[in-house]
């Protein structure tokens, strides 16, 4: 496959699952044994996979990302981009503020043949728990 087509592969996968929730990309789109990483909850299966992102999208429902930049190494897409959104709904115990959610991340996606195996995603969470009032901010 050539780089192109992993980026617009990926961003397709991106913007399908965490914008849309579109989850029938998920048996089109990955290998049996996907794994998503991301600093909390950790690693989560393929079969896991919808009921984490459903709990985001039923915090911050208007979500929508904004993509910077990708590169291409070998069998891994980096791409860099912006998380854009409102905290309108709970995440767990964490009521809702309603304050808007501005969250950069980078996100590494490896592919095996013409299938996504994993991604592994980098952001701010303790930013993002503040900006939702989780966390204080110190001002």
């Amino acid at each position: 496959m050539d780089p192109q087509e992993m980026k617009d592969i990926t961003r397709r996968w991106l913007q399908g699952i965490f914008d849309h929730g579109e989850y029938g990309l998920i048996p089109e789109m990955t290998t049996e044994d996907y794994t998503f990483s991301m600093p909390r909850p950790g690693r989560v299966s393929r079969e896991d996979l919808p009921g984490l992102i459903e709990g985001f999208r039923t915090s911050i429902p208007d979500l929508h990302n904004e993509f910077h930049e990708q590169v291409v190494e070998g069998d891994v897409v980096v791409t860099r981009g912006t998380t854009h959104a409102t905290n309108t709904g709970p995440l767990g115990d964490i009521p809702a503020s309603g304050n808007p959610i501005r969250s950069e991340w980078i996100i590494f996606t490896r592919f095996r043949g013409d299938k996504i195996a994993e991604d592994y995603e980098l952001y701010d969470e303790m930013g993002v728990m503040m900006q939702m009032g989780a966390i204080p901010t110190g001002e």
